[in-house]
């Protein structure tokens, strides 16, 4: 005879209904083999309490939840004469004795995994009870309306695998920040958003229960998946995805033009903030391109065209691709904050501490690899340019038209040459009166007189022998392997 079949005699000897122990049985998930029994026993009665307390904040539910019966019911089990012998051959000895059960029983390894004091496990026990309560009434409005089923079972271990959690000593902080929970569902709603990104998978349950979020439909017959254990508490299931738009296709003849890209958070919101507040990008809380929806355009640029049409539509594709291509070495605005500010802290540490930098390679100049850095970052440009920058000393001539560095007594400034797209024709001279004419040069700084790094650097070098020389006039091999990772 099982365990419970024979404590369901023994209570039936003592006045007490089988079925009011099936009942209490499947509202705790309890397991056929009684392990940790003994511990858990002691347990019920602070849930039952606490579910005593919620029915006046669940009018939804129907009978069949009576906790003074199950409190009773408990106390004659707890009693029984026999109880530590028969039980004794279901214990498990090590500190999780009920590892295997935390996926299908999670409301009795919640009962069982109890914080110490007092006042904790009354907001413990309170959290599960509540999570208990929402999803019998979900499971009722199934069976009575035939709505959309929602993952019950995988959002209720998610729930009760969170609070299970908070009873371990690195979470009580947690725990006990938790107001009064003795609170209708609304209530306790407000309480999950303002708290800890731990808490989430609560959040779920009771948005269900409010009617604030609608389950995923299903046609009829349609098999549910199960989603893995980490799906509900993933911050890529409750919160918004990033949204933002590509143009991709150049020709306006094809059938789509540009496609929307969607990142989807990686982060929760409690992570997010607090790796803004160390310096990382927004950016950095959202996973790379996920989802791509492309965009349709007019179906009647879709029509047959002429050689000639297809002609200036090959030049306007061109013309496009040039003024898009311009900007590929300068695009530094991808960088997160975080990105700057190593590279920053890098090149601070090379000027400061010279030779004992932490950042410095083997057989390099700790000023010349700082003004090289620098000058890689604020002009945009590939290393194999930069090894091509010529100094000028304290004036550049009209006819240097070399993008270079002036030099003037420690300061200085960039001679650069604007990025424009090469062309194969040249406009004629009528339309030439009707654009502005481009400079061949123009100086360039700053704006935070970052060109004392590279003066400094220049203040080392014999300025003699370098006039109209390169402004790094080193092996551009040997300066690729410093920069090198």
């Amino acid at each position: 005879m099982s365990f419970w079949k024979e404590i369901g005699n023994y209570l039936e000897s003592k006045g007490h209904d089988q079925e009011s122990l099936r009942k209490l049985l499947a509202f705790i998930d309890a397991i056929e083999s009684p392990i940790e029994l003994l511990r858990i026993l002691p347990n019920l009665p602070k849930l039952f309490s606490c579910i005593d307390n919620l029915l006046g904040h669940y009018p939804e539910l129907s009978t069949g939840i009576d906790p003074d019966i199950w409190k009773t019911i408990c106390s004659t089990i707890a009693a029984h004469p026999d109880l530590a012998e028969m039980v004794s051959p279901f214990q498990k000895k090590g500190k999780m004795p009920l590892h295997g059960y935390y996926g299908t029983n999670p409301a009795y390894v919640a009962v069982w995994q109890r914080p110490s004091a007092p006042t904790d496990q009354r907001t413990y026990f309170f959290l599960i009870a509540h999570i208990l309560l929402a999803i019998t009434i979900l499971k009722e409005r199934v069976d009575e309306q035939k709505v959309p089923v929602p993952d019950f079972h995988g959002n209720r271990g998610a729930a009760l695998l969170a609070v299970r959690n908070l009873a371990s000593d690195e979470n009580l902080t947690i725990l006990e920040s938790l107001p009064d929970l003795n609170v209708p569902p609304e209530k306790l709603l407000e309480i999950l958003n303002k708290s800890d990104e731990h808490l989430s998978p609560l959040r779920v349950i009771f948005k269900y229960l409010l009617e604030l979020r609608q389950p995923p439909h299903r046609q009829e017959g349609e098999v549910s998946r199960t989603p893995r254990k980490r799906e509900q508490i993933d911050p890529r299931i409750h919160l918004p995805a990033e949204l933002s738009t590509l143009e991709n296709n150049l020709d306006p003849g094809q059938s789509s033009t540009s496609v929307d890209l969607f990142h989807l958070p990686s982060h929760g919101e409690h992570e997010r903030k607090e790796s803004e507040k160390i310096g990382c990008a927004p950016s950095e809380s959202c996973s790379g391109v996920e989802i791509v929806s492309p965009r349709d355009v007019d179906p009647e640029a879709k029509q047959v065209r002429s050689p000639s049409q297809k002609a200036v539509a090959s030049r306007t594709i061109k013309t496009q691709l040039a003024m898009l291509n311009q900007r590929l070495v300068s695009r530094w605005e991808v960088l997160s904050l975080y990105e700057v500010s190593s590279f920053l802290t890098a090149v601070a540490d090379l000027i400061i501490h010279g030779n004992r930098s932490t950042y410095l390679p083997k057989n390099a100049d700790p000023i010349e690899l700082a003004a090289l850095a620098t000058s890689i970052f604020w002009l945009g440009q590939r290393i194999d340019r930069i090894a091509g920058l010529k100094l000028y000393i304290h004036a550049e001539s009209k006819n240097s038209t070399a993008p270079g560095f002036v030099s003037i007594t420690g300061h200085g400034y960039w001679w650069i040459k604007p990025a424009v797209p090469q062309r194969s024709l040249l406009p004629d001279d009528v339309q030439r009166l009707q654009a502005h004419e481009v400079d061949d040069n123009f100086p360039l700084t700053s704006g935070i007189n970052i060109e004392q790094i590279i003066g400094r650097y220049v203040g080392f070098c014999q300025q003699s022998r370098y006039t109209q020389k390169g402004l790094f006039p080193v092996n551009r091999r040997a300066i690729m392997t410093h920069l090198r990772p």
